[in-house]
């Protein structure tokens, strides 16, 4: 049986929240990776996270010694299920405004092809233009 979606919100929330605080005691988190991937017919997919607001761009924070691009895959794996991708273009690095000195890495990844993946995490996908969706 699986929990709540607003239970998971709310704890999801809390660590988020409680992420923030160490940043102001701690500095400067790792570095972070997003992407922007499109599909074979140019739709761009966005997830729903547990713990945020309206729809995003999947992404996260790099693990230690893992290059921006693998981490950027890594977390396309995890939050949109990723099967495979055509090229890969580094775009400008970001610094979200939330957390001043955080930056990341953003990337364009086209002909993207994925299963969309539920998790404690990622709660939604915004389905791709004229595409259909199949749940695992």
């Amino acid at each position: 049986m699986r929990p709540p979606r607003r239970l998971i919100r709310i704890v999801f929330t809390f660590l988020q929240l409680s992420r923030r605080m160490l940043w102001l005691v701690a500095g400067p988190g790792r570095d972070g990776v997003h992407a922007v991937p499109l599909t074979g017919l140019g739709a761009v997919v966005l997830v729903r996270l547990t713990y945020a607001e309206g729809w995003r761009l999947p992404g996260g924070g790099r693990k230690r010694g893992e290059t921006p691009e693998a981490g950027m895959l890594r977390e396309l794996r995890e939050e949109i299920g990723l099967v495979a991708h055509g090229a890969i273009e580094r775009l400008e690095d970001i610094r979200p405004s939330d957390l001043p000195g955080d930056r990341s890495a953003m990337f364009l990844v086209r002909d993207v092809v994925y299963r969309p993946r539920r998790s404690l995490e990622v709660e939604g996908y915004e389905p791709a233009a004229g595409e259909t969706l199949t749940q695992q």
